[in-house]
């Protein structure tokens, strides 16, 4: 498996967003950084929610939340493409009030599982692993975690935990 990277990230009607359109052109950590209000959270939601996330946050309850409510939007999305080894992947997912989210991958709709299968084998990623994205206030949980419970929360972060069980 390749590694990817994601290279840009666009929102429309989603969150605190109208539209943005994101390019990432230079490699390593993307760090988003700004005031309280300013958008990191639905950034890191958008984030979430394309790499096919059913993980709401606590304050929403349904998809059709995740609609921004200005102008009277009846839908929104968000699209990454994702670029590793000379090829690139686009994927969108796009809520309907009162409807299920739909799935895109490179332009042709498909299923959840299949979207979710691709994520997993093509990008590597498990967007509903808590390790994977460890949403606002979950960081300073860590610090006050008793010893064996960090050497526990590590190993499952790098991928050690089911070695342990085998040892």
């Amino acid at each position: 498996m390749s590694a990817f990277r994601l290279k840009s990230l666009s929102l429309r009607n989603f969150l605190t967003y109208e539209y943005e359109s994101l390019d990432f052109v230079r490699e390593g950590m993307i760090v988003f950084i700004g005031g309280n209000g300013t958008g990191k959270t639905s950034l890191f939601n958008a984030l979430r929610f394309v790499l096919g996330s059913n993980q709401k946050d606590q304050r929403y309850k349904s998809w059709s939340e995740f609609i921004n409510n200005r102008g009277n939007a009846r839908s929104g999305w968000v699209e990454a493409v994702f670029e590793g080894d000379g090829e690139s992947v686009k994927l969108r997912r796009e809520v309907r009030r009162g409807e299920a989210p739909r799935f895109y991958v490179d332009g042709r709709r498909v299923s959840a599982d299949e979207f979710k299968e691709i994520v997993r084998v093509k990008l590597g990623v498990d967007p509903d692993n808590p390790l994977v994205f460890v949403p606002q206030g979950r960081v300073d949980a860590v610090k006050e975690m008793e010893p064996v419970k960090l050497r526990e929360f590590v190993e499952e972060l790098v991928g050690l935990a089911d070695e342990r069980k085998t040892i």
